[in-house]
């Protein structure tokens, strides 16, 4: 379970639950979900086609496209086949960007009971590599199934993990460098305009569990 304060290192330095494990629990609260949101809906059409069918009435009474058509058809495949990743994934980093801005507010106003966190610190557990791994692979074997759906929508989920990862190794290798807001603002502002970046940043953040590029560039342990 997470301690509700830090518990005591050796040393008689508090220590508090790392941020990254902190993440790592809430990507095992949404696949939680979505297994049994997969488990619910196992003995009727499938968790897919119930989201495709979502997907289908959003788009008729939203966007004026009538799902009998070759267009909606099309559309809503192709959005209902990764559409529960994207939520979770949403959902997740909305949770740490919100937590983000509390704890701000919170030692703005001498509120906060545990102090901010190293944000460019952010590692992701070790064992997160493996559940992304057989997410994969039963993506493959299970593939036409539930269980291949909901495997395949949990590889975005936990590839969001490595995107924060790979977040917090721009802002420690470019820290104390000339231009930095400009290097980070950019970075940022090609993750809001196109989206496929975070796939390249996720790929560092994951790459960095091994090569260990913050503390050959930016000397953090």
């Amino acid at each position: 379970p997470v301690r509700r304060g830090p518990r005591t290192a050796p040393d008689g330095t508090a220590q508090w639950y790392p941020i990254g494990r902190l993440a790592a629990l809430l990507a095992v609260l949404a696949s939680a979900v979505s297994i049994v949101a997969g488990l619910l809906f196992a003995d009727g059409e499938g968790l897919e086609a119930n989201v495709q069918l979502f997907v289908d009435r959003f788009l008729n009474e939203f966007q004026g496209l009538d799902p009998e058509s070759r267009q909606a058809s099309s559309v809503a495949r192709i959005i209902a086949a990764y559409f529960p990743g994207g939520a979770m994934v949403s959902w997740l980093l909305m949770v740490a960007v919100n937590a983000t801005l509390a704890q701000a507010l919170l030692v703005r106003f001498g509120r906060n009971r545990r102090p901010t966190p190293v944000y460019s610190a952010l590692r992701v557990p070790e064992w997160a590599i493996y559940v992304l791994i057989a997410a994969g692979m039963l993506t493959i074997f299970g593939r036409g199934g539930t269980v291949g759906y909901v495997a395949a929508n949990l590889i975005p989920l936990w590839g969001a993990l490595y995107l924060l990862a790979g977040l917090a190794v721009l802002h420690a290798v470019t820290r104390d460098r000339p231009g930095r807001p400009l290097i980070v603002g950019f970075v940022y502002m090609l993750l809001l305009l196109f989206g496929w970046p975070a796939v390249v940043i996720a790929g560092v953040g994951l790459g960095d569990q091994w090569a260990h590029f913050r503390r050959r560039i930016a000397g953090e342990n």
